[in-house]
Formats: C-alpha cells, sequence, structure tokens
C-alpha cells in the first residue's frame, strides 16, 4: 500500500525567515503517516537557519542540514544524498501546500508501474488564487505515450490548437528516490529553468508510467517584489543553454522531425522573450542596444525569424518580431520600460 512507503520531502532554504514557518507547518499538517522533512540550509544570511534548527529540535521527523551558499539545485541535492524515503518530492521554501499534497502525490504509486506522479498548483498573489490543472483527462500516462505526451511538452511549449503543455516545476512532482541520479540535478547557474531538464532527464529513464492527480495541492506565491522585472547579468547565455540541452535531447528522440520542430521553436521563443524582457531592466540605452544586438545576431534567433517561425500571438511577440525586422531598437527600449512585471 501507498501508506507504507515513507515520503522524504525536501526543502532548500535561503533567505525565507518570513515564509519559512508557513512552508513547514503545511508540511506538519499533512494527513500520510510516514514523511521525512529534510531542510536544506544553503548558507541563508537571515535567520533562516536558525529557524530550521528550532524546527529540527522540536520534531524528530525532520532534519536539518546546513551547507555553504551552493544554489538551489546543490541544496536540493544535498537532501537527496542523505534522503532515507522511498518516494521523494521536493518544495520550495516560501510557498506551502494542500494537506493532501504527500498523501495524494503519494497514491498513484500503490501501482508498482507507476514511477513519477504529478498534481496541479495554485498561484496565489495577494488575496488571489488562480487554479491551474494539468492538460490531461486520464490518471495513467502510459510508458509508451511518455516521449509524446510528457517529453515534448517539457521540451516547448506549442501554441498549435490542441497541444498538449505542461509546466516543469519540481515542486507538482514526486519521484522514486531508486531512479533519480546525481547527474539529474542540473545547476540553475549554468541552465535556466533548471527543473525542466532535470525532469526531462528523469522521464527518459522510465520503464514505468506516470501518474496524473489533477488536483491544485500545491500553492505557488508571487510574494511581494518577486515579478518586478529587473535585469539579470547572463540570463540569455543560460537560456541559450537550455535550449541546446533541450535539441540535443530532442535529435536522439525516435518521432517526427516536424513535432520535435515545433517543440524546439517554442522553447527558442521562450528564451527571445525571457532574455528581452530581461533586459529591459537596463536603464542605458546603449547597453541595452548592445545586449539586444547580441541576442538578434545569435545564429538560432536569427534563423526562427528568418525562416519566420516566431508565432505572433500576442502583442509582444509581434513588437520584437517587428523590432527585429525594422531595427526601430529605441522603440522597444521605450516600450520595454513600461513594464512593471512579466
Amino acid at each position: 500500500m501507498a501508506n507504507e512507503k515513507k515520503v522524504t520531502v525536501i526543502v532548500p532554504v535561503y533567505k525565507v525567515e518570513n515564509y519559512i514557518r508557513r512552508c513547514v507547518d503545511s508540511l506538519l499538517k499533512q494527513d500520510y503517516p510516514h514523511i521525512e522533512i529534510i531542510l536544506v540550509d544553503d548558507g541563508s544570511p537571515d535567520n533562516s537557519g536558525e529557524i530550521c534548527d528550532e524546527y529540527g529540535e522540536r520534531y524528530g521527523n525532520i532534519k536539518v542540514i546546513h551547507k555553504p551558499n551552493g544554489g538551489l539545485s546543490s541544496a536540493r541535492k544535498a537532501g537527496f544524498e542523505v534522503a532515507t524515503g522511498e518516494l521523494i518530492c521536493f518544495i520550495d521554501s516560501d510557498d506551502y501546500v494542500s494537506p493532501h499534497y504527500v498523501s495524494r502525490l503519494a497514491k498513484p504509486f500503490e501501482d508498482y508501474s507507476v514511477q513519477l506522479s504529478v498534481c496541479g498548483y495554485s498561484i496565489i498573489k495577494g488575496e488571489k488564487s488562480t487554479a491551474n490543472k494539468l492538460p490531461y483527462n486520464k490518471d495513467i500516462i502510459e510508458n509508451n505515450k511518455i516521449e509524446e505526451e510528457y517529453i515534448l511538452p517539457l521540451i516547448g511549449t506549442s501554441s498549435h490548437k490542441g497541444e498538449i503543455n505542461i509546466p516543469g516545476f519540481v515542486w507538482i512532482r514526486m519521484y522514486r528516490k531508486a531512479l533519480l541520479q546525481d547527474s539529474d540535478f542540473v545547476s540553475e547557474r549554468e541552465y535556466y529553468t533548471e527543473d525542466t531538464l532535470m525532469n526531462i532527464l528523469y522521464a527518459r529513464r522510465l520503464n514505468g508510467n506516470i501518474g496524473v492527480v489533477n488536483l491544485p495541492l500545491y500553492n505557488y506565491c508571487v510574494n511581494s517584489g518577486s515579478l518586478t522585472l529587473s535585469f539579470r547579468e547572463g540570463k540569455f547565455k543560460m537560456l541559450i543553454a537550455r535550449y541546446e540541452y533541450c535539441n540535443r535531447i530532442a535529435k536522439e528522440m525516435e518521432m517526427e522531425t516536424t513535432l520535435k520542430q515545433i517543440r524546439l521553436d517554442g522553447n527558442l521563443i521562450s528564451v527571445i522573450m525571457g532574455s528581452i524582457y530581461n533586459i529591459g531592466a537596463i536603464r542605458k540605452y546603449s547597453r541595452f542596444k548592445s545586449e539586444l544586438k547580441s541576442i538578434f545576431n545569435h545564429k538560432e534567433v536569427r534563423s526562427l525569424f528568418d525562416r519566420g517561425a516566431m508565432t505572433q500571438d500576442s502583442t509582444w511577440k509581434k513588437i520584437i518580431y517587428l523590432t527585429y525586422k525594422t531595427k526601430a531598437y529605441f522603440l522597444l527600449y521605450t516600450l520595454l520600460k513600461l513594464r512593471k512585471e512579466y
């Protein structure tokens, strides 16, 4: 039975002294009996580490790890290395979960053929909560459908009507510990949205099925200021690295080239959009123009624009495409200054 399986919940902790109690308290309220909670203090400079120690002293099922700062993936990996549960999930310390989060994600594992489960989530912004369900009308993704219905949608988003698109977040998933590998913990300091790569790598090794729990069990919190547009040095490089990684994986997949290209184009479009939104925070126009031209001059980006593959299903995509064609750089610079959030 699933309730005989021990579940380890790994929580990376960094500068979350205002949120960590809410997160841990939600885990202590789970209706599942066999839970190990590992709090990984990733060299947090605030009081987060002390709060973790407080919980570790009070509750026997909570372990605390203190380590030098190494980033989100390194913290997850540190927790994984000492986990004793058969099943593992990872949650972010500034979010919280439903009391049924663990039990519902663990239930599909009653069927031993299930090697991964995935659930929906809610976006919490102030008093507003928006539920996001998964694009599946079934409880199981069978092994022979994993490439088409799970891995391909992770490689890139498709705007084609009726196509499946799924998020790559690790925190809406539960994994079998025995199937996770150290190499799955791709660094977010090398690849942007490393969660997606981790999930693709894990899924490609599955010889069983994926359980679908179509309930919003995870609460992703948009904390004040967390979406404010600010420039991140090297973001384009990390986004392109993700695209190139996915491109290599797609080439190894045995399916129609057109299907793979649609997804890779979606990936590359997200690279372009994310990178341009990022440089929109640069104050000096000359620096903005230099960064924009380096994006537009990348061979993959030029190829996508020149063959007309830039989908124009949003106003910003149209603006960016026209900027590339007309070189109206200052107009784009001005319009981006009007953006307050992603």
